[in-house]
């Protein structure tokens, strides 16, 4: 399998593709795989634990990984491409000025984990917890979270484009100089989140939600 034939299944999200994929893909250890190369290409890696590890300026690409865990790892300018990931924990690893593109996440725990200047493209976290995750000076186009956990994460000067929310619990979250313009919010749980009111100018909101944005920052009066 090459990153290209991935590429269409992450595009398509067909199960079928995927079986084809996963039959032909090579599956290797990753403990090993991270001593020889730089650069990480077209394989599978299962049930594998990587822990206090270095992971600076690695390359994964056209990889799948079911079930890994990464445990206080750092991996600054880390590059993940045209990847899958199911099942995985990767929370509270430091993935700052890291790369993200082409991805999908399913059911995996990002909680606690560090993106500050990171970039995102064409990746959509589905089922996932990144509950205090970190944002911030980052950007991310073509990004999706559904059905996901986004608690008390921090979106401070967060560049969007294409973003999608969907059935999203954003509770707590700090929102600051990040336009979420033309954004739909009306699905996603928005309750105590720290923001501006130009940072959700020409959000979609439901009906609901544009009451609790009103009382973030006014007061309103009773007539009754």
């Amino acid at each position: 399998m090459n990153s290209l034939n991935l590429s269409l299944y992450l595009v398509t999200n067909n199960s079928e593709d995927e079986e084809k994929f996963l039959n032909i893909i090579e599956e290797s250890n990753l403990e090993e795989s991270l001593e020889k190369n730089e650069r990480i290409e077209n394989f599978l890696f299962k049930d594998e634990t990587i822990k206090d590890k270095e992971l600076t300026s690695l390359s994964f690409s056209g990889c799948v990984f079911e079930n890994c865990t990464f445990i206080n790892c750092k991996a600054l300018m880390i590059e993940f491409s045209d990847c899958t990931f199911h099942k995985c924990d990767f929370s509270n690893n430091d993935f700052t000025t890291g790369t993200f593109h082409r991805l999908i996440f399913n059911d995996c725990k990002l909680t606690g984990s560090i993106f500050i200047e990171a970039s995102f493209f064409g990746v959509k976290f589905n089922n996932s917890l990144l509950d205090y995750a970190n944002f911030s000076y980052g950007k991310g186009e073509y990004l999706s979270f559904s059905n996901s956990s986004l608690q008390n994460s921090d979106f401070d000067n967060f560049k969007l484009k294409e973003f999608t929310l969907e059935n999203v619990n954003l509770e707590g979250s700090f929102i600051y100089n990040t336009s979420f313009e033309n954004i739909d919010l009306s699905s996603s749980n928005i309750n105590k989140i720290s923001t501006t009111i130009d940072c959700l100018k020409g959000s979609v909101v439901s009906i609901d939600q544009a009451l609790l944005i009103a009382r973030m920052f006014v007061k309103i009066k009773d007539d009754l």
